[in-house]
């Protein structure tokens, strides 16, 4: 459950804090006191969308931070387990966002990924706001419900593969390029490609080779310059100097004998330099080259130059493209044994995407009828006793499945929906009042949550366009619902409040020339003080009537 929530930040909020109970918490105040903010940051700290312009104006940052107690929640405790975030039964989520579009998240203290909080948070708080009203008015949605509803999805999930290895097939065939004219043409190119590469022979060593012996022939007049000082230097001077000092030495040895090792070195960089010397004298030579020869490594070069700009930005990558362009011309070269052997598989896989598409929509409406009949019930106890709800399926057609299937099968189903005896089934988008579709969302929510298994519910506005006798039986519904799930309502009627057993009330007030959101836990006279504001009239003449309405809600929630 939710047992504590801070915001810092956000709107016209500078800093609130607020307790919640395990059972009903309904938060109340004037239109436009903030009362969305209270649910905007909830949504916020549990993943939904970051936006600068819920930070208050003149601050750097919002913040708000959520603490769980997530036991005896078995699956959020494997979750954090297994991402190594558990440490006790309390659970600390901390989401910060600045001006600059920075976010940072926390779990336990420790910094996440957004990814990682929303796995998380999908099974902590389950959230009803008027999106869910809307989403339920698109046909689409309804075959989610029941989806939903089913909760083994292995149907579905078997469906999905044979329609992915039916698309796979038809891929795999179009890779042989369509017909005859046209992989012919594909197999022309193909081969033009393959015995371009094999004719240039390419070799990676010989371009390294290629690309040194031209730098060394457009260079080849500074070099011989150079090696031509080089080697008169060691010629003239070196050698020269060497063979004196040698001479110089040698007679000196019998004086002392430690001059012995200075003259065998002496003599060996006298070879050495000889040697350097052959050598530089050898590579003058060598920088005489041709016009012809310098053109033949260019008009090579421009062969690699060539092919990298077609295949690849090296031999090696060429090498690799050309192994797959002689696989798939060997390939599109046996076409009609593979065309042959893929259209058999075409065949049966579609068979079978039929068959597996069937099976999915015997089990949907199987499980149509079955969440249509707790509907029902559900609507009954919310004062609609009369009201029929059916899931209809249009039959499929084998001969054109495929044009209209996606991954969710090959239903197209609707609810339809009768409010009032008497009345025919019509589609329920078009016949639902505002205030049936509160009353209607919320008798899903009360099927699914049990199905979801999650703790935590925030509804709001539920109670949107329902008024009297019928807000009475709503504030009932959440009251009995609270009893299994911990519930926290956003509402502007009185009698969700009277059944709370914690409540909150958002001010907006004035402070120095700004404007606050402000919110405070209500109980004794304060509590009855803001139940006579919402009932109207003059406060004093009003507050009798919000007593009565306390002693009704403390009725019900024993009942509930």
């Amino acid at each position: 459950m939710l047992q504590r929530l801070a915001i810092r930040n956000v709107a016209l909020i500078d800093f609130v804090e607020m307790e919640f109970c395990q059972g009903l918490n309904v938060l109340s105040g004037e239109t436009g006191s903030g009362k969305s903010v209270i649910a905007d940051a909830i949504c916020f700290v549990l993943g939904e969308r970051a936006d600068k312009s819920m930070i208050k104006h003149g601050k750097d940052y919002c913040l708000v931070e959520a603490f769980f107690c997530v036991q005896p929640h078995e699956r959020v405790c494997d979750i954090l387990k297994e991402l190594d975030l558990y440490e006790t039964d309390d659970l600390i989520l901390s989401r910060k966002f600045t001006q600059g579009g920075k976010s940072e998240i926390r779990i336990n203290g420790r910094v996440v990924t957004l990814a990682i909080l929303r796995e998380i948070t999908a099974n902590l708080v389950d959230v009803f706001g008027q999106s869910e009203h809307q989403c339920f008015l698109k046909k689409e949605a309804h075959k989610d419900a029941i989806d939903e509803f089913a909760e083994d999805n292995s149907e579905l999930a078997a469906f999905g593969d044979a329609l992915k290895e039916y698309k796979r097939l038809l891929g795999e065939l179009k890779s042989f390029g369509g017909n005859d004219k046209e992989r012919n043409r594909k197999m022309e190119l193909l081969e033009y490609e393959i015995k371009e590469i094999e004719r240039a022979n390419l070799d990676s060593e010989e371009e390294k080779e290629l690309i040194a012996k031209r730098s060394r022939m457009l260079n080849a007049e500074r070099l011989a310059n150079g090696l031509g000082c080089a080697e008169n230097a060691v010629g003239e001077n070196a050698l020269s100097s060497v063979g004196e000092a040698l001479t110089e030495l040698r007679p000196l040895i019998k004086y002392d004998s430690d001059l012995e090792d200075l003259d065998k070195r002496l003599d060996s960089v006298k070879y050495e330099l000889r040697d350097i010397y052959e050598s530089l004298a050898q590579m003058r030579a060598s920088c005489d080259y041709s016009p012809a020869e310098l053109e033949a490594v260019e008009e090579r070069l421009e062969v690699y130059k060539s092919l990298k700009r077609k295949y690849g930005d090296s031999v090696e990558d060429i090498l690799v493209y050309w192994e797959g362009i002689d696989a798939e011309y060997k390939r599109l070269q046996n076409a009609s044994v593979g065309i042959a052997r893929l259209e058999e598989q075409i065949k049966s896989q579609k068979r079978a995407v039929y068959d597996r598409g069937i099976e999915l929509s015997r089990l949907r409406q199987s499980k149509a009828k079955e969440l249509s009949s707790l509907i029902e019930r559900e609507l009954g106890e919310l004062g609609m006793k009369n009201a029929k709800l059916e899931a209809s399926f249009l039959p499929i057609d084998q001969a054109d499945f495929l044009e209209r299937c996606d991954e969710s099968g090959l239903d197209d189903v609707e609810f339809l929906m009768s409010a009032n005896l008497g009345e025919p089934l019509k589609p329920l988008i078009k016949v639902i009042s505002g205030g049936e579709m509160s009353r209607f969302m919320l008798a899903v929510k009360n099927i699914t949550a049990k199905l979801e298994r999650i703790p935590t519910m925030l509804f709001d506005e539920i109670d949107t366009g329902i008024s009297g006798k019928m807000a009475e039986v709503v504030a009932w519904k959440l009251s009995k619902i609270s009893r299994d799930y911990q519930c926290l309502v956003i509402t502007h009627l009185v009698q969700p409040m009277a059944v709370a057993d914690r409540q909150f009330v958002i001010e907006k007030t004035e402070k120095d020339g700004a404007t606050l959101t402000s919110v405070a836990a209500v109980e004794g006279e304060s509590r009855i003080a803001e139940l006579a504001r919402v009932l109207g009239g003059d406060a004093l003449n009003s507050q009798p009537l919000a007593r009565e309405f306390l002693k009704w809600g403390e009725e019900l929630r024993k009942k509930a």
